[in-house]
């Protein structure tokens, strides 16, 4: 029901905010949302896939990632996220692990699918919501602007269909809408009729764009309201925007950021934003460190070493950020408009040498705007506070749990076990054999997918594998990792063992001439 849910706790606040359908999660507190998500998508497709008369399906898996907090183990930080972004950039290295672990999912997702012999025949859609975030890592470069602004770094999003069923490799660059996406699916895909009069009401705003997308036929798209608030004639926060063809014209504020007199306004444009977030995993990131903050201009990615850009016509001095000239802004009604197929970086401002045209964008905003329902902004009701449900978020009026929610779910898996070493699973090695080290990656009951493991030797990460050796009681969740001797050195070393959703297990050895099974103390000597 809210925004900037811990990955790891699952609260907003003092509630939980995690659901299945009406239900609360409320065991799973500790498992990173990314990887929670994901083992009960890839539950339900082989559920779908054990009934004999189900044969097509679709799943919708939305990821809160990557939306702030910036929050994700460290494991997927290592690797490709660490030898790429430098240290200073720290949000920016979280966020990278944070898609990283989106990444696996996908992976472990298309695995699963390959394994029940359907991926020949499935479409995967991968779309979001809005452009990235800069002062949370977000990168646009070299689009302009950033999420809450009508810039193309806002409302351009990324997107790919794939999948077994796609056989062909190419680009589209024609005009989609978040909107088409449900009759492309259900009619363009699934080839369903798509009622778009149910019940009295209007008629969709989607369009099917299955022809573009796989034929590269033109969209039957023309135009998009980008942005709308009725206000934005009064409003110094207010805007709206709109595209038709390749013309794009913004009246008001291009941004959401608040008053342009504030730091934290569209007009900034700062190398670091100074305010360190509240909670970040796994390391802190201090005010030097954040990110670059220019909702509206040009921010290049910090790896890259270039400064962010200001707007081209501002009144910059280097030691304080850069603001639009009174001019641009004239009562807070301004009006920018860009030509993205000549301009798609939006450098240029053509207002004034395209006044018809300017007008003609307008008449349809203005025709929006009598459209329009009004909006409701209520006030916060005590009533609703979590800590009136049990501490967590949940609906306060009418029937939280209506009558078509009803029908009893399968409860969630159970939480991992604390501590992933066994330390009386050790095995007897020769003296010229290897190390072993067991252990488990899933509590006694649990019946999920495998584990991801990590084994770490002195903090160096050596291995990383599934959790995938069978258990007498808990199924495939055990892990095998063989040091070879000849790889110790003398002297006491550090052992952890990381699974995917347990704390890190650690434990210390000394190292001598022979490896012999370790005493229940842990201590071997090799």
């Amino acid at each position: 029901y809210n925004a900037f849910n811990d990955y790891f706790t699952h609260m907003v606040g003092d509630g939980v905010d995690f659901h299945n359908d009406t239900r609360p999660v409320t065991n799973l507190n500790g498992v990173y949302f990314t990887e929670a998500v994901t083992t009960d998508a890839i539950r339900w497709i082989r559920e779908q896939r054990s009934m004999k008369n189900v044969t097509k399906t679709f799943a919708y898996l939305a990821h809160e990632s990557n939306h702030a907090p910036v929050e994700v183990p460290m494991r997927y930080i290592e690797g490709d996220c660490a030898k790429n972004i430098p240290n200073t950039s720290r949000t920016r290295l979280i966020l990278c692990g944070m898609m990283t672990a989106v990444d696996r999912s996908l992976a472990n997702i298309t695995a699963v699918y390959k394994e029940l012999g359907i991926w020949e025949s499935t479409i995967i859609i991968m779309s979001t919501d809005n452009g990235g975030n800069t002062d949370t890592g977000g990168n646009n470069y070299p689009l302009r602007g950033n999420k809450a602004t009508s810039y193309e770094g806002g409302v351009r999003g990324v997107g790919w269909v794939g999948g077994g069923f796609i056989t062909i490799q190419a680009t589209r660059m024609q005009m989609i809408h978040v909107s088409d996406w449900y009759p492309t699916i259900v009619h363009g895909i699934a080839g369903l009729p798509v009622n778009i009069s149910a019940d009295g009401l209007p008629a969709l705003d989607g369009l099917d764009a299955w022809p573009s997308i796989i034929n590269g036929t033109p969209s039957a798209r023309n135009e998009m309201l980008l942005e709308l608030n009725p206000n934005f004639q009064k409003s110094s926060i207010g805007q709206a925007a709109i595209r038709v063809g390749k013309w794009k014209l913004i009246l008001g504020v291009p941004c959401s950021w608040g008053e342009r007199t504030l730091n934290y306004s569209c007009t900034a444009c700062v190398t670091r934003n100074g305010n360190a977030h509240s909670t970040t995993i796994p390391f802190p990131v201090p005010a030097e460190y954040t990110p670059p903050f220019c909702p509206n201009g040009w921010v290049p990615p910090p790896e890259s070493r270039h400064a962010p850009t200001g707007p081209p016509d501002e009144n910059c001095k280097p030691e304080q950020p850069c603001y639009f000239s009174n001019s641009s802004y004239d009562d807070g009604n301004g009006t920018w408009l860009f030509n993205i197929e000549e301009d798609p970086y939006e450098y240029h401002n053509v207002y004034s040498q395209n006044p018809d045209m300017a007008a003609l964008l307008r008449s349809r905003i203005d025709y929006f705007v009598n459209k329009a329902i009004p909006q409701q902004h209520p006030s916060k009701d005590p009533a609703s506070d979590p800590k009136h449900f049990n501490n967590v978020w949940t609906p306060w009026q009418g029937d939280p749990n209506p009558e078509h929610c009803a029908d009893p779910l399968p409860p969630p898996p159970p939480a991992c076990a604390i501590g992933a070493m066994d330390p009386t699973a050790w095995g007897k090695p020769k003296p010229t054999d290897n190390c072993p080290f067991q252990g488990w990656c899933a509590s006694e009951g649990y019946v999920g997918p495998s584990r991801e493991v990590s084994f770490y030797l002195d903090g160096k990460l050596m291995e990383t594998k599934l959790a995938n050796v069978s258990r007498k009681i808990a199924g495939m969740h055990g892990f095998v990792f063989n040091v070879p001797c000849s790889t110790w050195l003398q002297g006491e070393h550090k052992i952890t063992t990381d699974c995917a959703c347990l704390p890190p297990a650690q434990g210390n050895y000394t190292v001598g001439s022979l490896c012999t099974q370790p005493s229940p103390a842990r201590a071997t000597k090799c």
